[in-house]
């Protein structure tokens, strides 16, 4: 053996025990790329109780929430994100419901008839639904997509939204306030309804061919917030332009019954005094 062949075996035996180690830090930087948890572990609630986070801490885990279980996210509670991990995810099923009212979240999904309330916080990765599941959001900081798919529904009163909104397979989302910084898009016989009011395209109905679908719709949500969004839609899927949902007066049969109400109410206190 010559001393190039010699040079070219030494450093061939001194590369092999680096190649797992760089074969993992490349994995590991492509699933935090894909924000994709790797091998964090996972916590279950599924006892029909309460938990909330604060004072409980996920410390690096994700949660799933199971059998009309509810936990609760305050500020300072924290089920986000591990450097090497990706996002961790916070995950309501079978009828469960999760609130989130602060603090900071991965990936929110509402899965299986479950029910996810969004009034604050920040939400680091998307936040979808799947199999029946039900979104509402009220506020919160939204950094990425927020993702109606599967025969899920997102009902939106406001929020700040980074990103795009999506309904997709099936699944409804409707908007009536917040901020968008995306686009609306919809496809896979999803549909979007946007309550507000002078929009640049008349109230209706929207699909693939029709004016709408490439164009940014402007106008203010029932919130009074400006929108200018581009619009796509796909597919056999529907936009709908919608005016702002009115709240019905009461009738006057009900405001009869409340003044009836307080007169007997106030009758029995006049007595009581003169007893």
């Amino acid at each position: 053996m010559n001393n190039s062949q010699q040079v070219s075996q030494a450093n061939h035996i001194m590369k092999r025990p680096f190649q797992p180690v760089m074969t993992t830090i490349a994995l590991a930087a492509a699933m935090l790329l894909a924000g994709v948890p790797a091998l964090a572990g996972t916590i279950t609630h599924s006892d029909n109780g309460t938990y909330n986070y604060p004072p409980l801490n996920a410390a690096g885990d994700s949660v799933e929430v199971y059998n009309s279980t509810t936990v609760n996210v305050f500020e300072g509670g924290e089920i986000a994100l591990d450097i090497m991990m990706g996002f961790d995810e916070l995950r309501a099923n079978d009828n469960s419901v999760v609130n989130i009212l602060g603090g900071q979240v991965g990936v929110a999904r509402a899965d299986g008839n479950s029910t996810i309330n969004i009034s604050g916080g920040t939400m680091l990765g998307i936040a979808t639904t799947y199999g029946h599941g039900t979104m509402n959001i009220t506020g919160g900081t939204f950094d990425h997509w927020v993702w109606a798919q599967s025969n899920g529904e997102v009902n939106i009163t406001g929020g700040t939204f980074d990103d795009n909104l999506y309904s997709f397979h099936s699944a409804s989302l409707n908007l009536s306030g917040g901020v968008v910084g995306g686009k609306l898009d919809t496809n896979h016989d999803s549909t979007m309804t946007v309550f507000g009011t002078g929009f640049n395209f008349a109230y209706g109905d929207y699909q693939i061919s029709d004016i709408l679908n490439g164009a940014n719709l402007t106008g203010f949500l029932a919130d009074g917030t400006a929108i200018n969004s581009l619009v796509v839609i796909e597919e056999t899927s529907m936009v709908t332009l919608a005016a702002p949902a009115i709240v019905p007066e009461p009738s006057t049969g009900i405001l009869s019954l409340l003044g009836l109400a307080r007169c007997i109410l106030s009758r029995s206190r006049r007595r009581s005094a003169c007893g």
